[in-house]
């Protein structure tokens, strides 16, 4: 029984410890695409799954946070359309986002807005 307990709890620890490093490596892979950008200052992203998703099959939604748009910065419409564009250009990453079941990306400038790229 302690066996038991002890390869249960090590499961766990290893299954954190992936979970986390693909996590990381998301973040790491979205922050190098956006720094040669100025403009486009990534923040961090996260990972929705509406509680309706099962009956769209499975819809998984990935927002990628920016810095809000400063006056000398671009202005919203293009900057939703560079920062589109450098996720639909990069192909690894939307491979990497298909892998990992997003069916969705939108980009966010500020908490209230979400647009959508795919």
């Amino acid at each position: 029984m302690k066996d038991f307990f002890q390869g249960a709890l090590l499961f766990v620890a290893l299954s954190f410890i992936a979970m986390r490093s693909d996590a990381d490596t998301l973040h790491d892979v979205l922050k190098s695409n956006f720094e040669p950008e100025p403009a486009l200052q990534f923040i961090n992203y996260e990972s929705i799954l509406p509680s309706h998703a099962e009956d769209f099959g499975g819809i998984k939604y990935l927002v990628i946070d920016f810095k809000p748009l400063q006056t000398a910065q671009l202005r919203l419409q293009p900057a939703i359309r560079k920062a589109c564009q450098k996720i639909l250009g990069n192909i690894p990453l939307l491979t990497q986002l298909s892998v990992e079941g997003y069916n969705m990306v939108s980009v966010s400038f500020d908490r209230q807005h979400q647009y959508d790229c795919l």
